[in-house]
């Protein structure tokens, strides 16, 4: 997503009490100037809003800069508050590059494991150990796919029907229907997908399903 500013835009106009972070502005394609400003409107819906920034794979020799820049910005119009960064900046990453240059700056990281279901550990130190050699308190987000509803059997249904839809390269071959980001089958129809029955036998879909986090609201494993 190019532009998670609008979805937070309307996350915060159809929300009153909830926090909404951006979940990963591609900070390279941007001035931080221009990401302030984006960030003060939204926070026009109250004092509720997180900004977090990524770089995925675009070099950018000014993304540490342009961290630093936001936290000192955002730190003097948000208070600080036990258990979160400077400035309620959050740095998101996957690789282990991103997390040592969160931890310089004074911004949180939040770790993709919905990306790289791996290295999150070595990842998370590698930003502790930053964070405390530059005199910052660390803080720590790991971000997961997520999917619940009323039952687990329905759950694993709607996940199911996430892995078919996520396309498995960047380049998509025709002959392949799995890897066409297209529409898939609703939820309600199963067997209709020409590549259902490909879900136990692919690898690459397996190993991404072992990275979903899936139950219902009593039984999830986040609820205790």
């Amino acid at each position: 997503m190019r532009q998670p500013e609008m979805m937070t835009a309307l996350a915060l106009e159809r929300t009153q009490r909830i926090r909404i972070g951006t979940g990963g502005i591609l900070l390279p394609l941007y001035p931080a100037e221009k990401v302030a400003e984006l960030m003060s409107l939204l926070s026009e819906h109250g004092d509720r809003t997180d900004t977090g920034v990524g770089r995925a794979a675009l070099d950018d020799a000014a993304y540490g800069e342009k961290i630093a820049a936001l936290a000192r910005t955002f730190g003097t119009r948000h208070n600080p508050v036990p258990g979160e960064p400077a400035g309620r900046v959050w740095v998101r990453g996957a690789g282990g590059s991103a997390s040592p240059l969160a931890g310089a700056v004074g911004a949180g990281y939040a770790h993709g494991h919905f990306f790289v279901p791996r290295g999150g550990e070595a990842a998370t130190t590698a930003y502790r150990t930053s964070a405390g050699e530059h005199g910052h308190r660390p803080h720590t987000v790991l971000a997961v796919h997520a999917v619940t509803a009323e039952t687990a059997e329905r759950a694993r249904a709607m996940a199911d029907t996430m892995l078919l839809w996520r396309p498995q390269g960047p380049r998509p071959r025709r002959s392949d229907p799995v890897r066409r980001d297209g529409p898939v089958p609703p939820v309600d129809r199963p067997g209709t997908h020409p590549c259902e029955g490909m879900l136990g036998r692919d690898h690459r879909r397996h190993a991404r399903r072992s990275s979903l986090v899936t139950g219902s609201p009593r039984r999830s494993p986040w609820a205790r």
